[in-house]
């Protein structure tokens, strides 16, 4: 099983002082207790197999993926966040209509024009959704796949009343 911990993003700290982060970690279901749980909000899910991860920013009608090769690295192979650009490959994947439909009418569902899904895909092509962020970053995957969120988000704006 892995954990994610709930929270507003990276802590704003006073000038001079490291950031922190708390990343994906593995956790064993018999360290756990309610008590424990209840005192730090976390996202627990099983651990998924991966061949890779997708991130799919959706703005608009328009799902764009990328595929962020995260099992390359030691390193990233739990938690992308960990960033090892000259391991892990970033590319543009077409999103199968099997899971960009679904990813849209979420979206829609929640009155969105923009989100940014995390999702898996396993050795045997199956994937899996683990988040969708209303204010996920975007312009890493400009800078290391190519693909051009700021112009969707251009025209998404432009059209809007």
């Amino acid at each position: 099983m892995i954990t994610k911990v709930v929270s507003p993003g990276t802590p704003i700290v006073a000038e001079g002082h490291d950031q922190y982060m708390v990343f994906t970690q593995r956790v064993d279901l018999d360290d756990l207790d309610e008590e424990a749980i209840r005192a730090a909000p976390a996202i627990y899910q099983p651990e998924v197999d991966k061949a890779f991860e997708v991130r799919a920013t959706i703005v608009g009608d328009v799902v764009l993926g990328c595929q962020i090769d995260s099992t390359a690295s030691e390193r990233t192979s739990l938690d992308w966040r960990h960033y090892d650009f000259d391991v892990v490959a970033h590319r543009a994947i077409d999103v199968p209509e099997t899971v960009s439909r679904p990813l849209l009418a979420l979206c829609r569902s929640h009155g969105l024009r923009y989100g940014a899904a995390d999702l898996i895909v396993s050795p045997d092509g199956s994937w899996t959704f683990l988040e969708l962020n209303p204010n996920g970053q975007w312009g890493w995957i400009e800078e290391q796949a190519g693909i051009p969120v700021d112009e969707h988000l251009a025209r998404e704006l432009a059209d809007r009343p």
